[in-house]
């Protein structure tokens, strides 16, 4: 929808193209009081506090460095606990969920469904386009 949108309202005069790389990536949800200590020992040359990530904030980090491991790091969280969206080429998503979880051992990380993350969701009410949310003048019934 947005690519398609995108296209449409776009100056055709700009140098810009739109293409929809969805497919291309994953993401990956780390949340919870351990989750900054959990993303400082992947990402060894960042500091995740607060202060130097407010809410939103977004950066391309390298896992490895050596091997060229290139991320794009969000603040934020669905499940209304301190969080990051962690979205990565599918092509390395395995190696990166196994650094992960290898890494919270220690910090007590456990893999989360959709089922659990949605019921934290809703918990903190955090609200949901556009089952809950969305631009339609009239309300569901």
């Amino acid at each position: 929808f947005l690519c398609r949108w995108m296209n449409t309202c776009m100056d055709r005069s700009a140098d810009v193209v739109v293409e929809n790389s969805t497919d291309q990536f994953c993401c990956f949800g780390v949340a919870g009081p351990r989750s900054a200590q959990l993303l400082s020992s992947v990402f060894s040359d960042d500091v995740f506090t607060n202060k130097d990530w407010p809410l939103h904030s977004i950066s391309c980090l390298y896992v490895h460095p050596e091997d060229q491991l290139k991320t794009l790091v969000v603040r934020q969280s669905i499940t209304g606990e301190l969080g990051w969206e962690i979205h990565v080429e599918k092509k390395s998503a395995a190696g990166l969920y196994a650094e992960l979880i290898k890494n919270g051992e220690e910090l007590g990380v456990h893999p989360f469904g959709s089922y659990a993350m949605n019921s934290l969701r809703m918990e903190n009410g955090i609200r949901q386009w556009p089952t809950e949310v969305s631009n339609s003048p009239c309300c569901s019934v």
